[in-house]
């Protein structure tokens, strides 16, 4: 039963990050808490991270021709890989109960950033200023690896309000800069001894480190077959609409953490 869940919570997650240009995590982490509310915080991050990596990195192919300069993904890609290793150090000497809270928080915060944001209209992309990109991939990818959010709602909140990019160029420009963020902030999660047992021994069995390969493919399988519809009605639905369908499912899941 809870392979069907979690391909269930992977269709979910697969919508959401192609529609609205986030990682996903925002919906898959509260229901993997609730899934798995033994299994230790780090291992849910590790398990986000992992599903976001691939479920982003198919969303970024399919945005390929949408895809910014060289000179902006080069500089995305040096500032997402330092602040995805920082995050990904900084995790383990948080308590796992902190790490909840501080999602919780995070999540609340950049719902509030969304709700706020005016549309920008298409600019030219040569004035993109380089720092300001440097500064939302970097702070997106520390704060991605310390929560598991995959960096999608912190970087489209902050794509909109620093970057001011164009609605229509915060999926792809999300997505190129989630794939980098979560590679990088999963790579130390292989690397750390787990204490959980898990009901299921094929679970048990399989992981590596904190990382655990079949509960990612199980989210992933899940995330591919939806990523592509999310994809389609990106730009069937106004911006307006997004925004509140958005805002209100990330306070709703934000308050479940708090509360419970």
């Amino acid at each position: 039963m809870e392979y069907i869940y979690l391909a269930l919570i992977g269709t979910s997650v697969g919508f959401v990050s192609s529609f609205f240009g986030i990682g996903g995590g925002s919906i898959m982490i509260p229901l993997l808490y609730i899934l798995f509310p033994k299994m230790p915080a780090q291992a849910i991050i590790a398990t986000s991270l992992g599903t976001i990596f691939l479920n982003s990195g198919l969303n970024t192919y399919r945005y390929k021709a949408q895809l910014p300069p060289a000179r902006i993904v080069l500089n995305m890609i040096i500032a997402t890989s330092i602040g995805a290793y920082l995050g990904s150090k900084l995790i383990y000497s948080i308590p796992s109960e902190v790490v909840k809270k501080i999602f919780a928080f995070i999540l609340i915060i950049a719902t509030i950033r969304v709700f706020r944001s005016k549309k920008v209209d298409d600019n030219n992309l040569l004035k993109i200023h380089d720092f300001k990109v440097f500064q939302t991939a970097f702070g997106g990818a520390l704060i991605s690896s310390l929560t598991g959010l995959g960096g999608g709602i912190l970087f489209v909140p902050m794509f909109m309000n620093i970057v001011k990019l164009p609605m229509r160029l915060i999926s792809p420009y999300s997505n190129l800069a989630m794939t980098v963020a979560t590679l990088m902030g999963l790579l130390p999660h292989f690397y750390k001894d787990i204490v959980y047992e898990s009901e299921l021994s094929l679970i048990n069995r399989t992981f590596i480190g904190h990382v655990n390969p079949i509960i990612i493919l199980s989210l992933f399988v899940g995330a591919f077959l939806f990523s592509k519809i999310g994809v389609r009605y990106n730009n069937r639905v106004e911006d307006h609409t997004k925004k509140y369908l958005l805002c209100s499912l990330l306070i709703i899941f934000s308050l479940k953490i708090l509360i419970f």
